[in-house]
């Protein structure tokens, strides 16, 4: 095979959304302004960029999270399609567990302390189910219009929800019924 009949695979960079990752990150700098705004001290003279201050955590959140993201991109998506199922199992298990490890945080069981900082299994769990009923849903012969394939679809997307409800953290479960969106735009009645 001769050198122009080789398909060219695109570098990482180039296979990149960028507008997304523009969006994304003009939605960082507007969250940190909001939590700068809404967290300064003006008896205070500190600086927002202060690790002890919540702009300043919010740094570090934001930093970890495009580290996180860039060793995302790096991996092969098919890790994530081989070990859906198991990341979905280990955060149900991890939210049936929250109650058990959480801190009372205004009537709320729902974030674990791990030394320094806290962490909501239930923020997570949402990037589990998503990964798990995106499997579920290219499975072949899966059909939503049919009710056995719906309650399947439905279980996965219920279960961790009423675990986060079970933690009295109302609001991230409110945000499971989205998969109803996608599972209507994937074949389910509308009449459901």
């Amino acid at each position: 095979m001769n050198a122009k009949n080789k398909k060219k695979t695109p570098s990482l960079l180039g296979s990149l959304d960028w507008l997304t990752i523009f969006i994304y990150l003009v939605l960082l700098a507007l969250g940190w302004m909001s939590v700068c705004g809404a967290s300064y001290d003006y008896d205070q003279a500190g600086n927002i960029l202060d690790f002890s201050s919540r702009s300043g955590m919010q740094i570090v959140w934001i930093g970890t999270s495009l580290l996180l993201a860039l060793l995302i991109t790096m991996l092969d998506d098919r890790i994530f399609e081989s070990l859906s199922y198991i990341i979905y199992l280990g955060f149900l298990v991890l939210l049936l567990a929250t109650p058990f490890l959480a801190h009372d945080i205004k009537g709320s069981l729902s974030w674990i302390k791990i030394g320094s900082f806290s962490i909501q299994p239930a923020e997570f769990a949402k990037f589990a189910t998503a990964l798990c009923v995106a499997k579920v849903i290219s499975s072949f012969n899966l059909d939503l219009s049919r009710w056995r394939d719906l309650i399947i679809c439905s279980v996965l997307v219920l279960l961790p929800m009423g675990l986060i409800i079970m933690q009295k953290e109302t609001g991230s479960a409110l945000v499971y019924l989205a998969f109803f969106l996608m599972f209507y735009r994937e074949g389910m009645a509308g009449s459901i």
